[in-house]
C-alpha cells in the first residue's frame, strides 16, 4: 500500500514539474513592451503615430551615403538595435544600412546603397520580432558623383548660397542667392512621389546686381491635400537645378534643400 501511495506520489510530482515547464516556455509568459505606442494585435510600436508621417526624398548626390535622422515619440534608447532589419509593409529589407548613432528618441541612420523605400524598423525583443514604424520614406534615384565629380562641379562659376529662411508655423519662405554668368534659368523641382498638389510652390527672381541674381521660394501646405493622405508632418526634398538655356542635358544641380512641414492643429 506504502509502495503504490509513493509511486502515485512520483507520477504526481513529475506531471507538476512537466506543467512547469512547459509554462515558463509558453508565449502566454512573454511580457509586450510597455508604452502608450504599443500595438499588441502584431506586436509593434508608434503604428498609428507614424501612418501620419511621410518623407519625399532623393538618394544622396555623393558616395558618403543618405544619412537620415528618425525621430520616434518616446525614448527608445534602451532597445537591441544590434541586429535590426529595415522593412516596408512587413517585408523585411536586404542591404547595406546601419546605425550611426542612437540618442534617446533619435536615430542616425546611413544608407550604404539606393533603398527605394522603407516604414519600419524590425528588432529583437524578448525571443518575438517588434516592429517600430518610422513613418513612410521613400527616395527618388540619383547618380552618385564621385568626389572628383563633385570637386569640379563645386569648381565651377556658379555658386548658389541660401541666404535667409522665415518659417511661419508649417510654412516657408526661403531667400537664395546664385552668383554665375552663365545664361538660363533656375528652377525648383520636387521628388516624383510626392502627392500632387501637396504643396503651394511658388518660386521666383526678385531681383539682380552684377554677377548675383536673388531668388526666393515660398512653400505652404495644401491642407486638404495633406487631410487626404492622411499626414500631418512630411519631409521634402526641393532641387534646385540650372537649366542652360532650356536644354535638359545640361541641366546642372546648383543646391538641394530638405525642408519639413507640420500640420498646427
Amino acid at each position: 500500500m506504502k509502495k503504490r501511495i509513493a509511486m502515485i506520489g512520483m507520477v504526481v510530482m513529475s506531471l507538476l514539474i512537466v506543467v512547469f515547464l512547459v509554462a515558463c516556455e509558453s508565449p502566454v509568459d512573454y511580457k509586450p513592451y510597455k508604452s502608450d505606442y504599443y500595438s499588441k494585435e502584431d506586436n509593434s510600436l508608434f503604428k498609428t503615430y507614424a501612418k501620419a508621417e511621410a518623407n519625399y526624398l532623393r538618394s544622396s548626390f555623393s558616395m558618403i551615403g543618405d544619412r537620415v535622422d528618425l525621430w520616434f515619440p518616446e525614448d527608445i534608447s534602451t532597445l537591441d538595435f544590434s541586429d535590426f532589419k529595415l522593412a516596408y509593409q512587413n517585408q523585411v529589407i536586404e542591404g547595406e544600412y546601419k546605425i550611426d548613432k542612437i540618442d534617446k528618441n533619435t536615430i542616425d541612420l546611413v544608407l550604404n546603397e539606393y533603398i527605394p523605400e522603407f516604414d519600419s524598423i524590425v528588432i529583437d525583443y524578448k525571443g518575438k520580432p517588434l516592429w517600430l514604424y518610422t513613418g513612410y520614406y521613400v527616395f527618388e534615384q540619383q547618380e552618385r558623383e564621385s568626389f572628383e565629380e563633385r570637386e569640379e562641379a563645386l569648381n565651377k562659376d556658379y555658386l548658389m548660397v541660401p541666404h535667409r529662411s522665415e518659417a511661419d508655423k508649417s510654412s516657408y519662405v526661403l531667400d537664395y542667392v546664385l552668383y554665375q554668368p552663365a545664361k538660363g534659368s533656375l528652377k525648383a523641382s520636387f521628388p516624383q512621389a510626392m502627392p500632387k498638389n501637396l504643396l503651394h510652390s511658388e518660386f521666383k527672381q526678385k531681383g539682380s546686381k552684377g554677377k548675383a541674381s536673388f531668388y526666393q521660394h515660398s512653400l505652404k501646405p495644401n491642407q486638404d491635400v495633406f487631410a487626404q493622405e492622411g499626414l500631418k508632418r512630411v519631409s521634402v526634398d526641393v532641387r534646385y537645378q540650372l537649366d542652360n538655356e532650356g536644354q535638359p542635358n545640361l541641366a546642372t544641380e546648383v543646391y538641394q534643400a530638405r525642408v519639413p512641414f507640420q500640420m498646427i492643429e
